[in-house]
């Protein structure tokens, strides 16, 4: 915007003697148009940089890990990639939500992580026990990403990974990928999205996966298992 204030002034520099007739007449040269034309353009240039929204970052992807504990604990695993469309983007602020039932338990944060240096203090993000909120910073690159591990007990055999929350962003992901694994004697019972069951090796548990593209998710992912 401050380029475009200063590309106004000079033209408006320039159209002064042009403008100034000392004949009095009020007749306009072809010169005299052409600024003219030219000042219309820079004030419409500066209406619109000071009324059209700010550049934001952009929410591009996640790849979430989701994994059944043998205790009963869930752990996930969530890595997003936000990119900004240029350089005027240097921070944003998400607010990460956990899933909000009674019979949830407590969220257990093990680690949050940007472009794989790990934050401190995680506590202090924690403003009340079903949310993180932080502030984000791109720091010269044009592409971030978080990283957020987390344990949590869910009720009885099922459990809800939030991605209603996309929504908010007002723009589909580029690709969304879950993996889903569950111990040895478990499989899965139940669930609202179509999950691909993949090979594994004996011993090792049953692996899910749900891959998309354009991904703008209608409802959360709930799933129970048996």
């Amino acid at each position: 915007m401050t380029k475009t204030i200063y590309i106004l002034l000079a033209f408006l520099l320039i159209a002064t003697p042009a403008f100034a007739n000392p004949k009095g007449s009020s007749d306009f040269s072809t010169g005299q148009f052409i600024i003219l034309g030219v000042l219309t353009l820079g004030i419409g240039l500066l209406i619109y940089n000071l009324f059209s929204p700010p550049p934001k970052a952009t929410f591009q992807s996640e790849e979430i890990g989701i994994t059944l504990l043998p205790n009963g604990f869930v752990e996930v695993d969530g890595k997003y990639k936000f990119t900004r469309p240029d350089d005027s983007v240097k921070h944003f602020k998400i607010t990460y939500p956990f899933p909000k039932s009674k019979d949830f338990g407590n969220v257990q944060i093990k680690k949050m992580m940007v472009n794989g240096a790990e934050i401190e203090n995680v506590s202090q993000h924690l403003n009340n026990p079903k949310q993180v909120t932080l502030e984000l910073f791109f720091e010269g690159k044009d592409e971030l990403e978080f990283e957020i591990v987390f344990l949590q007990k869910p009720p009885r055999n099922s459990y809800k990974y939030i991605l209603e929350t996309t929504k908010s962003w007002k723009k589909p992901l580029e690709s969304c990928k879950i993996n889903l694994h569950l111990p040895e004697g478990f499989a899965v019972a139940h669930c609202n999205y179509n999950l691909i069951s993949l090979e594994n090796e004996e011993g090792r548990g049953k692996e899910y996966q749900l891959t998309a593209f354009n991904f703008y998710p209608e409802e959360d992912l709930k799933f129970s298992w048996k």
